[in-house]
C-alpha cells in the first residue's frame, strides 16, 4: 500500500502557494516524482489544465569567498534556476526537445511544465537501443543551436579548479575511495593531471546552451517522439560536456550519441585544441564528481566516476 500523499502545505511554503494558487486556482496533488538529492520536490499536480509537474525546493545558503562563513539570507535553489533560465533563454517556444514550461517564478526557485505522458528510458527496454541514443544525440545538439560565444573562459574555470583538487587527492582527501586498489586508479588519474597541467594553456572554444546531464534517466519516449526532462544543470558550454554519461555507455550507444550530437567517434578526428579542453575538463569534473557522490551518498555515481579513468586515459593516447 503507497503511504499518504503529503497535503500541498506540507510541501510549498506560504509564498510558493500563492503563487500556484494565482497560476492554476484550484489543484491538487497527484504524486511525488522527487529523487531525493539536493532537496528538489517535483510534484505531479491536477490542475483545469490537465496534468502538470511542479518542481520546488528548499533554500540554498550560499557560501561565501571564503568558503567558511555562509550568508544570512537563503537564495533559492541553483538547480531549479538554471533549469527556469534554460527554458526562459534558450528553449524555444511550443518546443518538440521537452516539456513545456507552463510559468516560473525565480524570486522562489519554483517552475510548473507540462507532464509527459510516456516512459523513461532508465529501466526501460530501450535503455540500450542505439536508435534511442541518436535521438537523443540529435535532440541535444537542436537545443544547443547556434554557439553564443567564443571563449577562453570555460578552460580558464577548469585550470584554476584542477590543481586544487588534485592536491587534495594527493593529501589523502576523505572523499577518496578506501579499496587500495580503486584509491591506486584515482591517483593514476591525480598523476595524469599533473602532467597535463604542465603545459596546459586555456583554449578558446565556441560555447553552447548545453543539458549536461545527458542520461537515460534525463530521456523519456512519448507518443509524440523523444523528449529531453531536467535542465537543472543546464548551462553554457562547450558541446563536449554533454559526452559525461556517454563515455561509460556501451560502445554502439555512445557512438550512436556522438553521431546524433556531431561529434567525431574517433577522438583523433577531434580539433586539437577541443580535445585538450575535453581532456582538462574530464579531469577536472573526475576529482569534482568524486567529491560530490561521496558528500550526498551517491554510491551509484561514484563507482560510475571511478570508471571515467579509462576515458581519461585515453584522451593521454591520442
Amino acid at each position: 500500500m503507497n503511504p499518504p500523499l503529503p497535503s500541498p502545505t506540507d510541501i510549498w511554503d506560504r509564498a510558493e502557494m500563492a503563487w500556484l494558487k494565482d497560476v492554476f486556482g484550484s489543484f491538487s496533488v497527484e504524486a511525488d516524482l522527487s529523487w531525493g538529492i539536493q532537496g528538489i520536490q517535483v510534484t505531479k499536480i491536477d490542475t483545469t489544465r490537465g496534468p502538470v509537474v511542479v518542481k520546488s525546493g528548499k533554500k540554498w545558503v550560499r557560501p561565501d569567498a571564503e568558503g567558511e562563513q555562509r550568508a544570512l539570507d537563503p537564495e533559492p535553489n541553483p538547480h531549479n534556476l538554471r533549469e527556469i533560465r534554460a527554458y526562459t533563454q534558450w528553449m524555444p517556444q511550443h518546443n518538440d526537445l521537452a516539456p513545456q514550461l507552463i510559468a516560473a517564478e525565480p524570486r522562489l526557485g519554483i517552475l510548473a511544465i507540462s507532464f509527459l505522458d510516456g516512459d523513461l528510458v532508465l529501466g526501460s527496454a530501450q535503455v540500450e537501443n542505439p536508435e534511442v541514443w541518436q535521438a537523443a544525440g540529435e535532440t541535444t545538439r537542436r537545443f544547443h543551436g547556434e554557439a553564443r560565444r567564443v571563449t577562453s573562459s570555460f578552460d580558464g574555470g577548469n585550470l584554476s579548479l584542477l590543481p586544487n583538487r588534485v592536491d587534495a587527492a594527493e593529501k589523502g582527501a576523505e572523499w577518496l575511495p578506501t579499496d587500495p586498489n580503486l584509491r591506486s586508479r584515482v591517483m593514476a588519474v591525480a598523476e595524469t593531471a599533473r602532467a597535463f597541467l604542465r603545459t596546459a594553456i586555456p583554449r578558446e572554444l565556441p560555447l553552447y546552451p548545453t543539458h549536461a546531464d545527458n542520461s537515460p534517466r534525463n530521456w523519456m519516449m512519448t507518443p509524440q517522439g523523444f523528449r529531453l526532462i531536467d535542465f537543472g544543470r543546464a548551462g553554457i558550454r562547450p558541446r563536449y560536456t554533454e559526452l559525461d554519461f556517454a563515455w561509460g555507455a556501451p560502445g554502439p550507444c555512445r557512438e550512436a550519441f556522438m553521431n546524433g550530437l556531431g561529434v567525431p567517434t574517433d577522438l583523433a578526428a577531434w580539433d586539437e585544441h577541443e580535445r585538450a579542453s575535453c581532456q582538462l575538463y574530464l579531469l577536472a569534473q573526475y576529482f569534482r564528481s568524486l567529491e560530490w557522490a561521496w558528500e550526498h551518498g551517491d554510491h551509484g555515481f561514484y563507482s560510475e566516476v571511478l570508471n571515467r579513468d579509462e576515458t581519461i586515459h585515453q584522451f593521454s593516447t591520442v
